[in-house]
């Protein structure tokens, strides 16, 4: 199942946030940085505009995007379903907990 280059570059702005490297109210990378480092413009700013929807980031008057205050709450409920539904679609059937999945990937039950 092919994923959108605009949905790959919000997760990866994402986790860049939530590592730090962003902190709150700092400035995201711009529209002509983001095509700077090769990615179309409508890509780009699919991508920050994803980050506003999910509460990563705020647009500001001036069309430019920065970290938003808080880190939205992470529902890890959805986010085990997610990958659990994705590793029942490559390998055919239902991921067992506590079984190997893909790429080194152990499902152990829902997340804390």
């Amino acid at each position: 199942m092919p994923v959108s280059l605009h949905l790959l570059l919000a997760d990866h702005l994402a986790a860049r946030i939530q590592a730090g490297h962003y902190p709150p109210g700092a400035p995201l990378p711009s529209l002509p940085d983001l095509e700077h480092e090769g990615y179309p413009i409508r890509t780009a700013r699919d991508a920050l505009r994803r980050l506003v929807r999910e509460g990563w980031a705020e647009q500001l008057a001036d069309g430019g995007f920065v970290v938003a205050g808080e880190a939205p709450d992470t529902d890890w409920d959805q986010v085990y379903q997610q990958v659990e539904t994705l590793l029942q679609a490559w390998h055919g059937k239902p991921a067992e907990p506590g079984q190997p999945g893909t790429g080194g990937v152990t499902l152990r039950g829902p997340m804390p």
